[in-house]
């Protein structure tokens, strides 16, 4: 069906679905009023490819003049043109459709040089590397008359083989300093844009893109910076633009996994701000991939973009436009089976989530010691007095009865849920110690030991070989288990069958099974990291996108599994990294587990909350992950590792390791209480 929707730009023939979307925009800009930011108005442009091109990240491709009137109406200031030839175009035609639509045209990419006609600064053949300066002298033309910056990115080249890195560096110099020369004459700037490095090892960091900048010694030279590149090569986005300053001539945004903005899991807001507390007054382009559409992705990423970039006084009371909701977690817990655990056992943040729908709690080693430091204030009288009440206890006594008492005191505010819900939800995780993961025996006397400290206790277990075993017999004594340090379809089902079993011996033998509430954690984002460090670290290519995929594909797998053969236990989601690790699991009858961030995070976005649980992962990203790691196809196939080899997986090593030296950190925060340090003063 085709609508037509009234714009300043004469009647423009829209879908149904994107005049849906332009109506949404246009509530959400009057709503707001002002698109400012610390005082400055956020200008937006999005990627329009005058070609057909293979280039992925680019939303709009083809018509010009149709695709203009799309941005246009979706209300865009920009666009920033990714041209191939600017001399295979009209430069009049487009300056006047540019006019129609009332659009600048902030910046020209100059990447499909290099995508289509293999065209590069780096080439070994002498001649290809002048018709990429040549190419430039076109774009350098047409940007002289359309006042805009000309991006130099993956023309730039890679190091092929037979080439030095000191070879290839040394021509990329020569080139720009060629092109920087004639676009100085004509009143051009150029920006350079450091990518990642699956993508090319040349210029990879804002700080090498500086390096280079001096070497060519250039006024008109600048930087592009794209927050996904940064993402990855960046230790701190924030810090990286600080230090770029007045050399920022351009800025892309695309989330950390390539989508829009929003997304994932980059803090735009933070970053919108760095970058205008530099003085920086330009565009922000979006450049990333048009998912589900052009359309959605572009309206999502312009109406996400404007809330993180005005001030909330502008803005609105937020929770009065939720109409019956506070926030988009409450949403999803009062309309899906989705619950919401927090993954904190912190007092404060704990009333949070609670205020918005969360129904239990997990702690582990890193999250107390992440709570003590947060409420020192609330806890050292305490510390000091159970230091006199157990005169004779080690450091490690003590350590853990600051985190029995700490778990208590989650559980009780707990308790009355627990008892509403008859002992589904209201409960509160408490670990047993990392150390124990061999030792299936200490695992269970703690485990029902930590049961005893309250009625609505769960016990974290290791989904470890000795865990595995531990899990049954503590799920057989009636002992609600939270298996842990979990990443893989495989384990995730040794669980399942574990609890299975207990549950079994004790229904054989009469006893009560009604009050257990068993969950499996599956730690989505640590397996996310693995596969990003495995590829980095063995030199794997691929698009980094789908390495955001590989914990939500086993998280699915495994639910769709555990619905299949009825297992009588839920799956929890932790570890976040990105929105996906609450979006993609909306529906299902799993529980959440985000940390109190990530819910500050997810209740300011603009997620929508529908179903997508039972949405599968994209067969193409299973297939490309599956070639190219081992690791992955062992944590999604059901028969990807047998239990012995459960504690030689990557995540599982890097996480014990984590959780063991948290605890020793949280020791040693005791030990400074009952031994002070004699060499400092109080």
């Amino acid at each position: 069906m085709l609508l037509t929707s009234l714009s300043p730009y004469g009647n423009i023939e829209i879908g149904s679905k994107r005049l849906r979307l332009v109506h949404e925009l246009l509530h959400e800009m009057q709503v707001g009023r002002f698109i400012r930011l610390r005082r400055a108005i956020i200008k937006l442009s999005i990627v329009l490819s005058t070609d057909k091109a293979s280039f992925k990240a680019v939303s709009f491709k083809g018509n010009l003049s149709t695709n203009a009137a799309r941005i246009a109406s979706l209300g865009y200031e920009g666009i920033e043109l990714a041209v191939r030839d600017p001399d295979s175009i009209d430069h009049d035609q487009v300056i006047k459709i540019i006019k129609k639509y009332k659009l600048t045209v902030p910046a020209i990419g100059t990447g499909q040089a290099w995508g289509e006609d293999g065209l590069s600064f780096t080439d070994k053949d002498q001649l290809i590397r002048q018709k990429a300066i040549e190419r430039i002298g076109s774009h350098i033309s047409f940007a002289k008359k359309i006042n805009a910056v000309i991006i130099i990115g993956l023309l730039r080249g890679i190091i092929s083989r037979d080439v030095s890195e000191e070879q290839a560096e040394e021509w990329v110099v020569e080139a720009l300093k060629t092109c920087t020369a004639k676009a100085s004459i004509e009143g051009v700037r150029i920006a350079f844009e450091p990518i990642n490095r699956y993508e090319t090892s040349l210029i990879n960091t804002a700080a090498q893109g500086l390096e280079l900048i001096d070497k060519i010694g250039a006024e008109n030279l600048g930087l592009l910076l794209d927050t996904f590149h940064m993402n990855i090569e960046e230790p701190s986005i924030e810090e990286s633009i600080r230090i770029c300053k007045d050399k920022i001539f351009h800025f892309h945004v695309a989330d950390s996994n390539r989508f829009y903005p929003g997304a994932a899991h980059i803090d735009f807001k933070s970053i919108l701000e760095t970058l205008f507390a530099t003085g920086y007054r330009g565009f922000v382009s979006g450049e990333f991939m048009p998912y589900p559409d052009a359309d959605t992705s572009a309206a999502r990423a312009i109406i996400y973009l404007r809330r993180v970039g005005i001030d909330s006084s502008l803005y609105g009371d937020k929770e009065k436009r939720m109409s019956n909701y506070k926030s988009p977690l409450h949403k999803m817990v009062r309309t899906t089976q989705t619950a919401l655990w927090n993954d904190s056992c912190s007092i404060e943040e704990l009333n949070y989530s609670i205020a918005n729908g969360a129904v239990g709690a997990t702690c582990n080693p890193v999250i107390v010691g992440n709570v003590l430091k947060k409420e020192m204030h609330l806890w050292k009288d305490r510390i000091v007095q159970i230091i006199e009440e157990m005169p004779t206890a080690t450091e490690d006594d003590i350590t853990w009865e600051l985190i029995e008492e700490m778990s208590v005191k989650g559980a009780e505010l707990l308790k009355p849920i627990f008892d509403r819900e008859k002992g589904k939800n209201g409960r509160l995780s408490i670990q047993t110690d990392p150390k124990y993961y061999r030792n299936a025996k200490a695992i269970l006397k703690q485990a029902v030991y930590f049961d005893s400290l309250a009625p609505n206790m769960i016990v974290k277990i290791p989904a470890s070989k000795a865990g595995i075993e531990a899990i049954e017999e503590a799920t057989y004594k009636g002992v609600s288990i939270n298996a842990t340090v979990c990443f893989t379809v495989p384990q995730s089902l040794a669980v399942a069958e574990a609890v299975e079993r207990g549950l079994k011996r004790r229904e054989k033998e009469g006893k009560d099974i009604s009050r257990i509430g068993a969950v499996c954690t599956i730690m989505v984002g640590r397996l996310d990291d693995w596969l990003k460090l495995v590829a980095d670290r063995d030199n794997v290519i691929t698009d980094p996108g789908y390495l955001e995929w590989d914990g939500v594909a086993a998280m699915k797998k495994s639910y769709r599994i555990y619905k299949e053969r009825s297992y009588r236990l839920r799956l929890l989601s932790a570890a976040f990294r990105n929105h996906m690790h609450w979006s993609e699991f909306i529906g299902g009858d799993i529980v959440i587990s985000p940390p109190y961030k990530w819910q500050k995070r997810y209740n300011a976005s603009d997620i929508e909350v529908i179903d997508r649980m039972d949405k599968p992962v994209d067969q193409k990203i299973i297939d490309e992950l599956s070639e190219k790691f081992i690791d992955f196809r062992r944590a999604y196939e059901e028969d990807g590792m047998t239990k012995d080899k459960f504690d030689e997986f990557g995540p599982t090593r890097r996480t014990l390791r984590q959780f063991i030296e948290a605890y020793e950190d949280l020791a040693g925060v005791i030990r400074d209480f009952m031994i002070p340090n004699p060499d400092i003063k109080d």
